[in-house]
């Protein structure tokens, strides 16, 4: 028989252990470029892997999750994300270190889906959509915690030592996870990969998915281009934008944790209308902004809209499939990934050819659709079943 509590507290480690991966290699790509003296071509490269990686452990968790259970794959991914980051470190061969990355992604993207999954599974209709919002806040303390324990180390120890450490962590985790036990496969008579093709047909789990689809892309957007804009506005040093960014991943953590308790007093679908609302007046509030004030303003404003997303669809998922949770999450996180790389690399493009400085206009134009997007999934909202 398995403690729920000693299941979340798994849960929040190993997606706190994911947003160390989500920016692990963002924060060490300076030092690999130089070691190995690559151009700006393959450090790009090695940049879309990661993604690449994610993406593909995001496909096939689901399936396997719910056919033999969350203990043994979390258990694999981990040490897979270990040795990913130990190579990263100690590599001595490029191709090394693009196998590394692509590995650290593969385990920390069924990391990533798969706490959703099995919190979801372990939490009744009333409390999961706040354990969602609970647990997602392991996500921004890792994203956090990565380039702080860099920057603040690298003063003292190298980045082999400082990796070794964190690596230490990680197998904290692992013995962790040995050591409790779990919840049992849902599916353990017969396969659920089937049932992948007719959830990815059906159009009520399409209309979530295309939520977090859309909230992704501009997520990614944030997060990748920001600096970027930043830098290019007047007096607008490069710590400014970095300490910018920061703010917003702290706004968006900090909002998961008020909505731990809010999702327990208010309909989800109104906080998730709440936080639409938010995100557009974050967009209007960059796109007009004047100066540094301003922006941070606006992307306060976007972390808190950002916060109730994930958390609210996944916990309407979880209800909804829930036989097939593990098959379900897999669908809407592998959608909603693939919007986040495509805006992205749009973002990319349009940078190229009209310049960074017309971030907040794509951002307004993914806003239109991931409103009409909230309208889609209104009536979702409005029953427990498909």
């Amino acid at each position: 028989m398995y403690n729920e509590k000693k299941i979340f507290i798994a849960a929040c480690l190993c997606l706190c252990l994911f947003g160390m991966v989500a920016v692990s290699v963002g924060s060490v790509l300076p030092e690999i470029v130089t070691k190995f003296g690559v151009g700006k071509l393959k450090a790009g490269f090695i940049t879309s892997l990661l993604p690449a990686g994610i993406l593909a452990g995001s496909i096939f968790f689901g399936p396997i999750a719910d056919r033999y259970g969350y203990k043994e794959l979390y258990i694999s991914c981990c040490v897979l994300v270990l040795i990913g980051l130990q190579a990263l470190a100690f590599g001595t061969d490029w191709w090394m270190i693009q196998l590394a990355v692509f590995a650290v992604g593969c385990g920390g993207g069924v990391l990533n889906g798969g706490t959703s999954a099995m919190v979801a599974d372990i939490s009744d209709e009333e409390e999961r959509g706040s354990r969602l919002s609970l647990l997602g806040i392991f996500y921004g303390v890792g994203a956090i915690a990565m380039p702080t324990i860099l920057a603040v180390l690298a003063q003292w120890f190298t980045r082999e030592t400082i990796f070794l450490g964190i690596g230490g962590f990680v197998l904290g985790i692992i013995f962790y996870l040995i050591s409790i036990a779990f919840p049992p496969p849902k599916q353990a008579g017969g396969t659920p990969i089937g049932a992948m093709g007719k959830l990815i047909q059906n159009k009520v789990l399409l209309g979530l998915s295309l939520f977090l689809l859309f909230q992704s892309g501009m997520e990614s957007v944030v997060s990748s281009w920001i600096t970027s804009f930043l830098q290019v506005q007047p007096n607008i040093l490069p710590e400014m934008a970095l300490m910018a960014l920061t703010v917003h991943m702290g706004a968006l953590t900090l909002m998961r944790v008020l909505l731990s308790r809010l999702l327990k007093i208010y309909p989800s679908f109104q906080i998730l209308v709440a936080g639409y609302l938010l995100i557009v007046l974050g967009c209007l509030v960059l796109w007009w902004s004047p100066n540094y004030t301003g922006a941070l303003i606006g992307l306060v404003l976007l972390g808190c809209g950002f916060a109730g997303g994930f958390p609210i669809i996944f916990a309407q998922i979880g209800t909804l499939w829930s036989e097939v949770s593990g098959t379900a999450f897999s669908v809407a996180l592998t959608i909603a990934l693939t919007g986040g790389i495509g805006l992205s690399y749009l973002m990319g493009v349009v940078a190229h050819h009209f310049g960074v400085e017309q971030l907040p206009l794509l951002l307004l134009g993914a806003v239109v659709c991931l409103g009409l997007m909230v309208l889609n999934t209104r009536n979702t909202f409005r029953t427990s079943k498909v």
